[in-house]
């Protein structure tokens, strides 16, 4: 897979800004487009795919930031500029929450345009050799066992979920990520420490208190939960499976298919899973529980 040459989007109500740039990328032999609004940008992205994105920050019609925090600009194999007339440290950080690769100082020089051309060649070129990589992946297997402590959680679901969002199986890691957060929560509270959903809707506090008895005596001091994630070029698939006496899953389905919009507080975990993954399924016991995403055409 061979990564495509340079195709780039100024936004900038400076025409003198615009042609500087056109000019150039014009002499580098470098496809360009230039725009002085927001809505102009859009209407613009919507019929040309551009892989590096010259963004100023104050525009006529709203702020490019902000426009970016909102997922408009950035993509995974987009490279975004921002251009701004001063540097403060709380908007380099706000930017590089909202996902700007780089920072242009105005007045700018050519040798600073040199420089970030080429940092975004290598960025794009890197982008399609992993692309390259993951088509010639038979599988990725990822094994853990942790102990009762609830803050491996979200970790251990960040490194899962890294590999498989760069896969392609989701478009971010937020809403897996809460998803398999709730997985194995379950696994250590209700599996292996055995707590009931009624004592957290009753007392949050008095759960916790009992859960950090619990990990201290028998018998579920020595309990752990077993991850096994794995993906192909086709699906990925999750199992977690907790040494909890399990439990009557199915007597859950039955009452959730009775009541669909259930106010119930151990339906609604089960909602976020069938609405992230394609398959949801427990074993017999009630203590292994199998999530299943199919990748989109």
């Amino acid at each position: 897979m061979n990564a495509p040459q340079l195709k780039i989007l100024i936004i900038d109500d400076d025409n003198q800004v615009c042609e500087i740039l056109s000019d150039y990328f014009e002499f580098k032999k470098i496809s360009s487009k230039s725009v002085s609004t927001l809505k102009d940008a859009l209407s613009l992205m919507e019929k040309d795919d551009f892989n590096m994105i010259f963004l100023d920050n104050i525009l006529p019609d709203g702020n490019g930031v902000d426009y970016l925090k909102k997922g408009y600009f950035k993509k995974k194999n987009s490279f975004i500029v921002l251009m701004t007339g001063l540097f403060k440290s709380d908007l380099i950080k706000d930017t590089l929450k909202a996902g700007v690769d780089e920072f242009i100082l105005k007045p700018f020089k050519l040798n600073d345009i040199d420089r970030l051309l080429f940092k975004a060649k290598n960025f794009i070129e890197s982008f399609y050799d992993f692309e390259a990589a993951v088509e010639k992946l038979e599988y990725f297997n990822v094994r853990f066992a942790i102990d009762n402590n609830i803050n491996l959680v979200k970790g251990v679901g960040k490194i899962i979920l890294r590999n498989v969002v760069d896969a392609g199986f989701f478009d971010n890691e937020s809403q897996p990520l809460i998803a398999l957060s709730e997985v194995l929560s379950n696994a250590i509270y209700h599996g292996n420490l055995e707590l009931s959903s009624e004592i957290k809707e009753n007392s949050f506090i008095d759960f916790q208190k009992e859960a950090n008895k619990r990990v201290h005596l028998e018998p579920y001091k020595n309990r752990k939960v077993y991850i096994n994630s794995y993906f192909d070029k086709e699906r990925f698939f999750i199992e977690v499976k907790d040494e909890g006496k399990g439990f009557d899953w199915k007597g859950l389905i039955r009452k959730l298919n009775l009541v669909m919009e259930t106010n119930l507080p151990y339906g609604r975990g089960i909602f976020l899973l069938v609405s992230i993954f394609d398959e949801v399924f427990w074993n017999e016991k009630g203590n292994e529980i199998t999530l299943i995403k199919y990748k989109s055409n």
